[in-house]
């Protein structure tokens, strides 16, 4: 899929503040698809397994607002762009046996009565993060950025993925002065994420027109740490470090009544 944007560039013009002029010049292709696996319910379980792929490329979307490093080089703006990764999701459903065209526990009717009628419905999905651009700040190149847009940073030639961290700092440095980064957009892997979420429902029917629900529901069920941004400023004091991370394992009940 090919598709225009609206880029902005910055042109330096005296006495005049800082303004974006935009011109439709951008482009972008998109690849992407689906494969889906489903198992109908069937002896109380059924399952379904989803996997996407997806990759954008462009040269307008990015950071920035869209803005170019340098409007005569549009060529060094393409790169990789979100949404681009894999996500790999489980869902499944399983229905308490008990009391299910089945005599299991007749003997024990208070356990029989206490297990049936349970329903779990649960969720876990891996997912590539998206990709990330090293940057600096300022306006050391003198491109007439400044607070319209963002400089990258330049390539080292190391690789980007050596380290003990979750990227190699060493992999970019900031560009020397009047001169623009050759750093690519979109070349630093973000992190992915793993979460698995249950929720565990009973609904009692107390009457025709009464019942009692219970609803327990756990999200990042293992309070997986999933990191959603860390800094990728070159020149800022938490390059390379984890700057945020998605919510931590949160439970909670519901009782409702209906009447």
């Amino acid at each position: 899929m090919d598709g225009d944007h609206f880029f902005g560039h910055v042109r330096q013009i005296g006495n005049a503040q800082g303004f974006v002029y935009d011109s439709p010049v951008g482009n972008s292709i998109y690849h992407g698809g689906t494969l889906r696996f489903t198992r109908r319910f069937r002896n109380n379980f059924s399952w379904q397994l989803n996997y996407t792929f997806q990759k954008l490329i462009d040269n307008a979307s990015g950071f920035g607002g869209g803005t170019a490093q340098n409007a005569n080089n549009l060529a060094a703006e393409r790169g990789i762009d979100s949404p681009t990764g894999q996500q790999l999701q489980l869902q499944y459903t399983a229905q308490s046996p008990v009391g299910v065209r089945n005599a299991m526990f007749q003997k024990q009717p208070w356990l029989q009565k206490s297990l049936k009628d349970w329903q779990l419905q649960g969720s876990t999905t891996f997912a590539s993060g998206r990709p990330l651009t090293a940057t600096v700040q300022g306006n050391a190149s003198n491109a007439g950025a400044g607070s319209q847009g963002t400089v990258r940073a330049d390539a080292t030639g190391l690789p980007i993925d050596a380290g003990s961290g979750y990227f190699n700092p060493l992999a970019f440095s900031v560009p020397l002065a009047g001169t623009y980064g050759n750093a690519g957009r979109g070349t630093i892997p973000g992190p992915g994420n793993f979460i698995m979420s249950l929720q565990l429902v009973r609904q009692i029917q107390l009457a025709e027109r009464k019942s009692i629900e219970f609803n327990v529901t756990a999200n990042n069920l293992l309070n997986h740490v999933n990191i959603s941004g860390y800094g990728t400023v070159v020149n800022s004091l938490n390059y390379g470090l984890v700057t945020a991370a998605g919510s931590m394992r949160t439970v909670s009940t519901t009782v409702r009544v209906r009447f």
